[in-house]
């Protein structure tokens, strides 16, 4: 039974469904067997498993006690590495491919607004964790939608999710591993290679965190859309301000959003901490929002 297999090996199963995922979006070719409507970047996904997935906390708990507990942890280390070489893989492939790809959409507007949802939503069935087929431009609820899952299924896990989701569950690998610090070499998110050897201040997220701790950048919410500002200069969009800046948008757009993405610098003590300790230490006054953040993460780890 799959249920049974080693926490590793359901690991890897899962991040093969992630890449299928992602790669279904991208490729036009690319199809789940039978299925309806062509493949297409999905705002919306459905997954349909006859297998409980993507269960990080019990993979944690597991290669946590293995670490500890084992005099020999060979056999996790490597392991880990591969879970870890897979997780960047696809947190690169997602960075490249799909997080501004041009058909992902934050909101839904006009009068076909319903059928905008429906045609960019993607159904993913998965038995034994293999892609067994996919739809498109179905609705959710709809007859046919119903007697599929009734009759393939019925007892099945049903999973909503984006795929900022998707890649989230391979961020949380990736900084597990970090975090447990068994890959010595490996400990590093993707970046620039040469970003490590420059002087704090020097590095992207720095200069980035210090415009946000002075709050020369900021957004403003006008009628349902969010307007940048750089000082007293606008810009109307996240891109067009780190063009203007001549700054990594990632760092930008992540902490905006505060996305739980290893670029949302406020969901970073160490990158908040430096930024803190260099204003006070140079007597710049920190932005209230700031400060309170900065607050609040230590409250959160403390």
């Amino acid at each position: 039974m799959s249920n049974d297999l080693p926490n590793y090996d359901k690991i890897i199963k899962e991040l093969q469904i992630i890449k299928t995922i992602f790669h279904s979006q991208m490729n036009p070719d690319f199809h789940l067997g039978s299925g309806m409507g062509l493949p297409r970047y999905c705002n919306e996904i459905f997954i349909i498993s006859d297998i409980e997935i993507l269960k990080i906390s019990d993979y944690k708990r597991e290669y946590t006690s293995r670490i500890e507990q084992s005099n020999n942890i060979s056999l996790a280390i490597n392991e880990l590495k591969t879970i870890y070489k897979k997780s960047i893989e696809l947190y690169n492939y997602f960075t490249t491919n799909l997080y501004h790809h041009p058909d992902k959409k934050e909101f839904f507007v006009g009068e076909d607004a319903g059928q905008q949802i429906i045609n960019s939503t993607g159904y993913y069935y998965f038995m034994n964790y293999k892609a067994s087929f996919g739809f498109f431009e179905i609705e959710q609820d709809s007859e046919f939608m119903n007697s599929i899952n009734s009759k393939f299924f019925k007892n099945g896990f049903r999973y909503h999710y984006k795929n900022e989701n998707l890649v989230l569950f391979c961020v949380k690998l990736i900084e597990f591993i970090n975090l447990s610090e068994v890959l010595i070499e490996n400990k590093t998110t993707p970046t620039n290679p040469n970003e490590n050897k420059k002087p704090e201040t020097e590095k992207m997220y720095f200069k980035i965190g210090l415009l946000f701790a002075e709050n020369k950048i900021y957004r403003i919410l006008n009628n349902g859309t969010y307007e940048y500002y750089h000082l007293e200069k606008k810009f109307k969009s996240v891109n067009a301000l780190h063009k203007h800046l001549g700054l990594t948008r990632k760092y930008i757009d992540d902490t905006f959003k505060e996305l739980k993405t290893p670029h949302n610098i406020y969901r970073n003590l160490k990158y908040m901490r430096n930024i803190v300790d260099y204003c006070n230490k140079n007597e710049i006054q920190i932005h209230l929002e700031f400060s309170n953040k900065y607050t609040a993460l230590i409250q959160m780890q403390s």
